[in-house]
């Protein structure tokens, strides 16, 4: 059941933590980090979801998702019949790590959606489940391709101050794209986001998939844009960098 919305916070993490700390000892390989359905969906489809690990710096069976994504996204893409991205789909269920809900996970994410209800903000289930499991683990990054998500944290964290844990380490897919492209280049990942370009429309307007020609550096300043913006009107729960750990020298933009 969802908590009251005058119930204290504080006093509810204090020991709902312990709880969920005590449902975690003993298991191997807990995630790191979670990824919501969006990411994984477009990754898949752009060829690119190998290169997820990579980008947040963390081996592939430490990366956590929920268990709608087996059903939501596995059926999507066998729906619109993209045979090549639903192979690749099952290969990252294969390597990475469902996470298995604790019940207060499931009471927190209750709760803020709950609130957001009441307050009108664009806020799913889902996200509320995923910022959940990343404040009560502790998860170093929680990565998700929901930008109105993001921008309610501000608001969220007004009557739930835990969810300021969340700042900082939300990740977006612009900064997963400016990452993949470090990595293997503008002209590799434009032809493969321009090979899909329905995916995602922002993306679609940063590689310029209708344009001829595209300039070295203009998908970089692209993303960075969108990047800046979406720090901004989120009171920086992602950071205005490009980079995924801009505390972190391994990527830069600069």
């Amino acid at each position: 059941m969802p908590l009251p919305l005058n119930t204290s916070i504080g006093r509810f993490i204090r020991t709902t933590r312990k709880r969920t700390y005590e449902l975690l000892l003993g298991q191997d390989n807990l995630p790191d980090t979670v990824v919501d359905n969006d990411i994984v969906e477009k990754l898949c489809r752009w060829n690119s979801v190998d290169g997820l690990s990579e980008c947040l710096e963390t081996e592939a069976c430490s990366i956590g998702y929920l268990g709608s994504l087996r059903f939501v996204v596995g059926k999507k893409l066998n729906r619109i019949g993209l045979s090549a991205a639903s192979e690749r789909f099952d290969q990252f269920l294969q390597a990475a790590k469902e996470i298995d809900l604790s019940e207060s996970e499931l009471e927190l994410a209750a709760s803020i959606l709950e609130f957001s209800d009441h307050s009108g903000l664009e806020f799913d289930a889902g996200e509320s489940i995923l910022f959940s499991v990343g404040i009560l683990r502790h998860l170093q990054s929680v990565a998700t391709g929901d930008k109105r998500a993001i921008c309610c944290c501000k608001a969220i964290a007004e009557e739930f101050p835990v969810v300021e844990q969340l700042k900082g380490h939300l990740i977006s897919l612009e900064q997963i794209l400016g990452t993949l492209i470090k990595i293997h280049g503008q002209n590799e990942i434009r032809s493969r986001v321009c090979s899909d370009p329905s995916a995602d429309k922002a993306a679609k307007i940063c590689f310029a998939c209708s344009a001829i020609t595209f300039s070295e550096g203009d998908a970089i300043k692209a993303l960075s844009s969108y990047q800046f913006d979406l720090a901004q009107k989120s009171g920086e729960f992602t950071h205005a960098s490009l980079c995924c750990f801009p505390e972190r020298d391994s990527v830069r933009f600069d």
